[in-house]
C-alpha cells in the first residue's frame, strides 16, 4: 500500500459510504477494505436499490458500478443528481470500462471520478481520501 493503512483510517474513519455493486465478490472484498479503515459501509446489488438507499440515508460518497442489471449506474446516478440537496454527493463510478467514450458517458451522468476494475485497494482509498477524507 502506498500510505500507511492508519492514514486512511484517520482520513476516512467514521465515513459513510454506499457501495452499489452487483458483483457479489466484488461487494464484499470492497466491503472489507473499506471497513478495514472504519468507513461504514451499506451495500445495494444494482441502481434501483441504490437509489433507494441514498434517498432513504446520508452517505458521504457513493462507490457506483456501471453496468448492472434492472437500472445501471449511469442512469442511477443521473436520478441521484435530480435531486437537488444532493448536488454534491461525490459519485464515484467503479467500472472496467475505461475508455475515452466511458469516461465522456460518467461525465454526462454526472459522475464525479472512476475506479477502475479490478480495483486496486490503494487506488480506491486514494479516491476516496480526495473526495471525502475527514483529516
Amino acid at each position: 500500500m502506498g500510505k500507511d493503512i492508519r492514514y486512511f483510517q484517520q482520513r476516512l474513519g467514521g465515513t459513510r459510504v454506499l457501495l452499489v455493486e452487483d458483483e457479489d465478490i466484488s461487494r464484499r472484498v470492497v466491503s472489507e477494505i473499506l471497513r478495514c479503515v472504519g468507513i461504514e459501509v451499506v451495500t445495494a446489488t444494482n441502481g434501483r436499490e441504490g437509489v433507494e438507499a441514498e434517498s432513504r440515508e446520508r452517505f458521504d460518497a457513493v462507490l457506483m458500478d456501471v453496468v448492472m442489471p434492472e437500472l445501471n449506474g449511469y442512469d442511477a446516478t443521473r436520478q441521484i443528481r435530480r435531486k437537488s440537496e444532493r448536488a454534491g454527493l461525490p459519485i464515484l463510478a467503479m467500472t472496467a470500462y475505461v475508455g475515452d467514450d466511458d469516461r465522456r458517458l460518467m461525465r454526462e451522468a454526472g459522475m464525479d471520478d472512476l475506479i477502475a476494475k479490478p480495483v486496486d485497494m490503494d487506488t480506491m482509498l486514494e479516491a476516496l481520501d480526495r473526495w471525502i477524507g475527514l483529516g
